[in-house]
């Protein structure tokens, strides 16, 4: 049987002395003019923690750290959309096993590898454009979805408490790694649906602050290798709160939680084991002023 998911999500501070929009609302629009320039940071805390796994004592909590720091500039407007230029400036990541000392992860290969983006007024990518063969794993790098990079905004105004199809997908990877007992990487999706929660406006801005939850489909995979032959049961739930603001033309705040419950039973040499693993990961992003 498959474990329940919880996931809790902690509300996001934003201060702004405003006014609160109800009924009317404006449609959410992209619409920045050239040569605007966003500073952002994404950070990406994994930690994997496992029970029942021979040789590491139950609650082994294995942690992964991800520091993003990307620039995303307009480049040229033009019909229909923005041309924009996303590059990663730099990234920090570090692992720690058990009882261990922290230890830094290569992870430059996104480092400078420019990243062209045509955006619709709805914020969707129309297309992509790069010198590279790895264009999304730059934005994925960068924590593409919550920093709005996936989904587009509702073709109409959507009042505080309406909701909307995103028509996309939110995605983790759960992953085990040989240090931890065996390999696994199983790729997770879900459907969003965006609820619009407020919209808070002064005289210099509009702000919006949106919220989703929703559960991965699950997943069973076999696997073999020389750890012997494993299969593995997955389940879990997500859920996010975004702030979009009008006058940066920019998610300036965001947060996801993730949660994922693995079910593993293998059979290898050793002998036959049955396991069970959590991963909990916390992505934020925010426009650095």
């Amino acid at each position: 049987m498959r474990p329940d998911v919880c996931v809790a999500v902690s509300a996001l501070g934003f201060a702004i002395t405003a006014s609160s929009l109800a009924a009317q609302q404006t449609p959410l629009r992209f619409g920045p003019t050239a040569g605007t320039v966003v500073h952002t940071l994404t950070e990406v805390r994994t930690v994997t923690t496992l029970f029942g796994f021979p040789a590491l004592p139950d609650g082994a909590a294995f942690e992964h750290d991800r520091r993003v720091s990307a620039t995303q500039r307009v480049v040229a407007a033009e019909e229909g959309g923005w041309t924009v230029a996303v590059e990663i400036d730099s990234v920090r990541a570090r692992r720690r096993a058990p009882e261990g000392a922290w230890l830094a992860v290569v992870d430059t290969g996104s480092v400078g590898q420019p990243v062209r983006l045509v955006m619709t007024p709805r914020f969707a990518m129309a297309a992509v454009h790069t010198a590279i063969a790895a264009d999304h794993d730059v934005l994925r790098v960068m924590g593409a979805w919550v920093a709005g990079r996936g989904f587009a905004f509702p073709e109409g105004p959507v009042a505080a408490g309406g909701t909307f199809e995103t028509g996309s997908a939110f995605r983790f990877v759960a992953a085990l790694i040989p240090e931890q007992g065996m390999t696994l990487r199983v790729p997770l999706s879900g459907p969003v649906l965006m609820q619009v929660d407020s919209v808070v406006a002064n005289e210099s801005d509009e702000v919006t602050y949106l919220s989703f939850t929703g559960s991965f489909a699950p997943e069973t995979v076999a696997t073999g290798g020389e750890a012997g032959n494993a299969q593995s049961s997955l389940a879990g739930g997500y859920a996010g709160r975004l702030i979009w603001s009008r006058g940066w033309n920019a998610f300036v705040s965001g947060v996801v939680r993730v949660r994922v419950e693995g079910q593993v039973t293998a059979e290898s040499a050793a002998g036959a084991f049955s396991g069970h693993v959590q991963w909990e990961a916390t992505i934020t992003h925010q426009v650095r002023f």
